[in-house]
């Protein structure tokens, strides 16, 4: 964690010095976290070590498979795999001696490799640009020109003429009946007779069969 932190000031060191015309770089004086960090990571790590060392044999397993009667626990216990757990131990001490020798023993060994991997620092500090694929390729042109454009397209040609259409047919329909309405009592009755004539010349012809 420190010397992610140290790597960034010092391109922050460089980014700032590039500002202000190029002209010389500050130097870099790496140090500890402060307190406030490292007094979380020391209290974290007391029960991490305890709680490997009180189930280093699969007796606190034991204790719960016989204190929890679930059928999913009623399984063998896993031995240590000691090959993960040496490399581990080995890859941090590397780490340990490469930031020792980079910040402590060889001063400016950190500078070159600062400017030897900077484009792995702006790849990093970009996220691996995947929120710039997300918001011009997937956002822009994925929703925006492709989804939102065909839902818009849909609503105005298919949406908006159904919705359109029906309330068109009905003010036509409207309209039709609107004319058989003249307040006239004269063509109320005929029309009334021409319906019951209709209905009795039907009958008759059904009475016929």
């Amino acid at each position: 964690g420190t010397g992610g932190a140290k790597l960034s000031g010092l391109y922050s060191g460089e980014e700032s010095g590039a500002d202000h015309g190029g002209a010389h770089e500050r130097p870099v004086h790496p140090h500890e976290s402060p307190w406030v960090m490292l007094l979380p990571l020391l209290i974290l790590a007391v029960p991490s070590i305890l709680s490997w060392l009180v189930n280093y044999n699969g007796w606190f397993g034991d204790l719960l498979r016989a204190a929890l009667p679930v059928p999913s626990l009623d399984r063998t216990v896993e031995t240590v795999n000691w090959t993960l757990a040496v490399l581990s131990a080995v890859l941090a001490v590397a780490g340990i001696l490469a930031a020792y020798v980079i910040y402590m023993a060889r001063q400016g060994l950190a500078v070159t490799m600062g400017r030897v991997l900077r484009p792995l620092y702006v790849l990093f500090t970009n996220k691996w640009y995947l929120d710039w694929f997300a918001e011009n390729f997937i956002v822009r042109r994925v929703v925006y020109r492709g989804l939102a454009l065909v839902s818009a397209e849909f609503d105005s040609k298919v949406i908006d003429r159904v919705a359109n259409g029906a309330g068109d047919a009905t003010q036509i329909a409207g309209a039709g009946v609107k004319r058989a309405q003249s307040g006239q009592m004269q063509a109320y009755g005929f029309v009334f007779s021409a319906g019951v004539a209709v209905i009795a010349v039907a009958l008759l012809v059904a009475s016929h069969r």
